[in-house]
């Protein structure tokens, strides 16, 4: 993961990996599953990997301890993508793309763009 998103600090890599992890093997994406999942695993308490997944998505100022910065998002996107994309042989051509715009209680609207 590391070569794949350079941008991203060894500590970052590390949780985006177990969460990703988590997620594919309990076939869930509820943070407290996961964090039991991962903390039989790991011989660690639940309450430690649910707040160490939990402030990956935290801004840096918010993190504990020194040297904390907010993950970019935005950044990562390409990368991923064209992670994706060199699984494919190079003559493949197609590449599909889905829109969405949920709402929630008719106050928020998120736009959600994917590639399948």
């Amino acid at each position: 993961m590391s070569r794949k998103l350079p941008h991203l600090s060894q500590s970052e890599a590390v949780v985006l990996a177990l969460y990703s992890f988590g997620r594919v093997l309990t076939r869930w994406c509820g943070l407290s599953r996961i964090a039991i999942f991962l903390s039989y695993l790991l011989g660690k308490k639940a309450n430690t990997v649910r707040q160490q997944l939990r402030e990956f998505n935290y801004n840096g100022a918010d993190k504990r301890g020194e040297h904390r910065r907010s993950v970019e998002v935005e950044r990562s996107c390409g990368a991923v993508l064209g992670w994706v994309l060199s699984w494919w042989t190079r003559h493949e051509k197609r590449l599909a793309r889905v829109m969405a715009a949920p709402r929630f209680r008719e106050v928020f609207v998120g736009l959600a763009i994917r590639v399948v």
